[in-house]
C-alpha cells in the first residue's frame, strides 16, 4: 500500500479481543513486562498496561513509523466485536512513511503477528 493510506483494523470474532502493537520486539516485551502486572498473589500488583486498553495515541494520530515515540512504538486500543461493549470494533491507522512494519497482538503475544508493507 502507499504512504498515506489508512488501514482499518477490524475485529470480527464475537468472543475474542485483539489489538495491534508496533515497535521493536525487545522494546515491546520489556514495556509490557514492566507495565502489565497480573496478580500472582493477594499482595501482588494488579494492573493491566494502559496501552493495551486505550492504545498509545488518540484516535486519528498518524503512525510515523520508526520516528513515532522515538522508536516506532504505536499501539491500537483493545478491540472486540461485542455489540454494546466499551472497546470499539475497529481502529483506523494512517501510515505516513514507507517501510515494512511488523506488529503483534499484545493480548496473544508475538506468535500472533503480521507485517504491513508501505511504499512511496
Amino acid at each position: 500500500m502507499k504512504a498515506g493510506t489508512r488501514v482499518n483494523f477490524v475485529v470480527k470474532a464475537p468472543t475474542e479481543a485483539h489489538n495491534a502493537a508496533f515497535g521493536p520486539l525487545k522494546y515491546l516485551d520489556k514495556l509490557f513486562k514492566q507495565t502489565d502486572l497480573f496478580p500472582m498473589g493477594p499482595n501482588s500488583p494488579n494492573q493491566v498496561t494502559p496501552f493495551f486498553v486505550f492504545g498509545s495515541d488518540p484516535p486519528g494520530t498518524p503512525y510515523e513509523g520508526r520516528t513515532t515515540h522515538g522508536n516506532g512504538f504505536y499501539a491500537t486500543p483493545l478491540l472486540d466485536a461485542i455489540k454494546g461493549a466499551p472497546p470499539p470494533g475497529s481502529f483506523k491507522v494512517t501510515f505516513t512513511q514507507p517501510g515494512n512494519y511488523h506488529f503483534i497482538c499484545q493480548l496473544h503475544g508475538p506468535e500472533m503477528a503480521a507485517d504491513i508493507r508501505v511504499t512511496k
